[in-house]
């Protein structure tokens, strides 16, 4: 927000990437790969969160790299979008610039809105609510639509998803002696979570309890078997409350999913 944006011609990459730019710089690590290890070297993409639909943007691109790709493994991504997304375009719609709501006596919507935006990026942290791909990632967002409206052209390859469910929706980080599991951080009920406009347009009129996952992406959102025409044979790992962000740091849940896929692919027995 305020102008937080970049072309590709300036250099574009990362948090300030489209989806399909995104899957440029998997291919560009694809082909570092096979400079080192051949060019007929097989590949597994792992993916979580945002990475996980960068890898699926990659997959459904023509890029001539991903015919090295056997396998995607994505765990928490939000493949139908978050509904957390929403607030990006909720702040860049109302509450711009943020210069006009940063006095510490302001307690309007929108400088309870920044405060609780600079709050988790500065607190909690890996979650930038600033970054314009948690706009692209709402599930009203033109790009996931778009990006879901391409499932087709995946290739024929080992599909694993891990989906975390049993957490609720707005759990946004783990409590202080229990980091991966706790609610810790609610933004329904902290004090220094989000206004009630900010809340309302996230919820877009659903109860919170349609949207129970891993704190941020609901469970329904992160079976990539659940987009409409899907038509892939799929692994599914399911494990139960964990938080969004704790959810790279489980080595057992990884590793359980990275040897079924290479069981699958012939490479261990």
């Amino acid at each position: 927000m305020d102008n937080s944006s970049c072309s590709r011609a300036g250099g574009c990459s990362g948090d300030y990437s489209t989806f399909d730019t995104l899957g440029e710089e998997i291919a560009s690590v694809i082909d570092r790969i096979k400079s080192r290890l051949g060019p007929d070297t097989q590949v597994v993409l792992l993916g979580h969160s945002r990475g996980g639909v960068a890898a699926r943007a990659f997959l459904q691109s023509d890029s001539p790299a991903k015919t090295n790709v056997v396998g995607l493994i994505t765990t928490g991504t939000p493949h139908a979008g978050s509904p957390l997304g929403r607030y990006y375009a909720y702040m860049n719609k109302n509450c711009l610039p943020e210069s006009n709501f940063n006095s510490i006596f302001d307690n309007s919507d929108c400088a309870q809105d920044w405060r609780f935006t600079n709050l988790i990026i500065k607190k909690i942290g890996d979650i930038n609510l600033k970054i314009p791909t948690i706009n692209f990632l709402s599930d009203s967002s033109t790009e996931i639509t778009t990006l879901n409206a391409n499932v087709d052209k995946l290739p024929a390859i080992k599909f694993t998803q891990i989906v975390y469910d049993k957490l609720n929706f707005g759990c946004l980080g783990g409590g202080f002696f229990d980091t991966e599991t706790s609610c810790g951080f609610n933004m329904f009920t902290n004090a220094a979570g989000p206004s009630d406009a900010g809340l309302n347009t996230i919820l877009n009129g659903r109860a919170r309890s349609s949207f129970v996952g891993d704190g941020i992406v609901p469970v329904v959102s992160q079976r990539m078997s659940g987009l409409v025409g899907w038509n892939q044979p799929i692994r599914n790992f399911r494990y139960t409350k964990r938080i969004h962000t704790a959810e790279p740091k489980r080595v057992l849940d990884l590793s359980r999913a990275l040897n079924n896929m290479y069981k699958r692919l012939g490479w261990i027995r």
